[in-house]
């Protein structure tokens, strides 16, 4: 077989014996088989299928892709063919397909659909494994080849899940953006060398591939690494996956006190409480995001330092789903939220706006609100949140008109002064004697005391 030369996928001993299932892999013993079905298991009967299949092309090869598909797809590695596409210097790897009128497509391979907008062509990078003594570990006698977006480590591309959950988070180096591995004939000890998609990987090779993420090292790909940005695409593509991770490399962290704050939605809809006590864990991005939300100026003038995120809607609140597909934006709205981020500087020319940043449209939906020292929960327990509602539109009004009013009297008493100098100076004419006073300015009066 074309992979390992007649060795065990595992332990690379002989007299391997290859599994029936997709006849890709081999093994010398039950044991080794064993340790090698949690990721042989994934792509097994997929492999088979793909194999025996038509390809959409002469030169189509098969490879592993890990990458995140659309709305609600779940994040495990694919089987896809590719090929070299392009003319020239611009050739590149590109996954190959037909559509439904047989048509031959080729897509970019590095392009995904939550993150195309801020990524609609990364440039791409080759990474020959054989580099990384793998050729000598595994007994290949073939390339095996990793393609990669060339600047993921600093280009804001999003943590690969799928990579993430095939390695069950034993990761070497934290991957961004989509990888794909595909094989090459015979073993090229040039890095630079070109290598191009001529052979179909095998099941072997996608345990080197597994080898390979687990143990290349090159900056901290653990837990804490996910805190470091890019989440909030999955809480929406991958809403139920965001909770888990959450909850299961918190740890034995204490969680931190919050209030979620419903929509109109959830309170007339959904019957949920309109104020709900939430229990926020410490590796949430909502004490790591880039750019957070912006803070509640209101709560910021009790003297907490409150931070305000947006959530992901309930699934029945989203487009084309639930009640969304009969009711409108409506039911998105949220006062509250809006009304804890009303600009509250009486000199600021959007005095009395809402300061929702570029995360918080015209359209809210539900909001958490949460604070690292657990000041949050101490003032809900003191105010109550039903009385924000009047300490927003009643207290901080009035604080907001007495400086206005304060302001008004500083300038007044400054008019007065300038006013009554002035007079005076009318009154009595100059000091050389040039201009002669006007008696009738004693009359005059200041605009104010009209």
């Amino acid at each position: 077989m074309v992979g390992t030369i007649g060795c065990c996928t595992v332990c690379k001993r002989t007299r391997a014996l290859i599994c029936t299932g997709c006849r890709s892999a081999e093994y010398c013993s039950k044991d080794c088989q064993r340790k090698d079905y949690r990721t042989h298991k994934l792509l097994c009967s997929e492999y088979g299928r793909m194999i025996n299949s038509a390809r959409p092309s002469a030169n189509a090869k098969l490879a592993f892709h890990f990458g995140q598909g659309p709305y609600g797809e779940s994040c495990v590695p694919k089987i896809i063919w590719v090929e070299l596409e392009g003319v020239d210097e611009k050739k590149c790897v590109k996954q190959v397909e037909r559509d439904g009128n047989g048509v031959k497509i080729h897509k970019n391979l590095l392009v995904q659909a939550m993150d195309k907008v801020s990524h609609p062509n990364p440039e791409p990078r080759n990474l020959p494994l054989n580099h990384y003594q793998c050729t000598r570990k595994f007994k290949l006698n073939h390339d095996i080849v990793l393609h990669h977006r060339a600047a993921h480590m600093f280009d804001n591309s999003v943590p690969n899940m799928s990579v993430f959950k095939f390695t069950d988070g034993v990761q070497g180096l934290l991957w961004r953006g989509p990888v794909t591995f595909y094989s090459c004939k015979g073993v090229k000890l040039d890095r630079l060398a070109k290598r191009v998609p001529d052979l179909d990987v095998t099941m072997s090779d996608l345990h080197v591939a597994l080898s390979f993420l687990q143990n290349n090292t090159g900056s901290n790909a653990g837990p804490e690494a996910l805190s470091a940005g890019g989440l909030f695409l999955y809480e929406v593509y991958e809403p139920l996956l965001f909770q888990q991770l959450m909850v299961r490399y918190s740890k034995n962290a204490k969680p931190i006190k919050g209030i979620r704050i419903s929509c109109l939605g959830d309170i007339q809809h959904l019957r949920k409480e309109e104020y709900q006590v939430v229990d926020i864990l410490p590796n949430h991005p909502i004490f790591h995001a880039d750019q957070p939300d912006p803070h509640a100026a209101v709560l910021k003038q009790l003297g907490i330092p409150l931070i305000a995120r947006k959530l992901i809607s309930d699934e029945d609140l989203q487009p084309r789903k639930g009640l969304r597909s009969r009711v409108g934006y409506e039911v998105l709205e949220n006062e509250v939220a809006i009304a804890l981020n009303l600009i509250t500087d009486v000199n600021s020319h959007r005095f009395n706006f809402p300061d929702l940043g570029a995360h918080w449209k015209k359209v809210v939906g539900p909001v958490v609100l949460v604070d690292w020292n657990d000041a949050l929960w101490m003032a809900m327990l003191t105010l109550g949140m039903e009385r924000l509602d009047h300490f927003v539109s009643i207290e901080i009004r009035q604080n907001e008109v007495r400086e206005i009013m304060k302001n008004d009297e500083t300038l007044k008493a400054q008019f007065q002064e300038f006013f009554e100098e002035f007079k005076r100076e009318k009154i009595s004419g100059d000091d050389e004697g040039k201009v002669d006073g006007d008696p009738s300015w004693a009359d005059e009066a200041s605009p104010y005391d009209v």
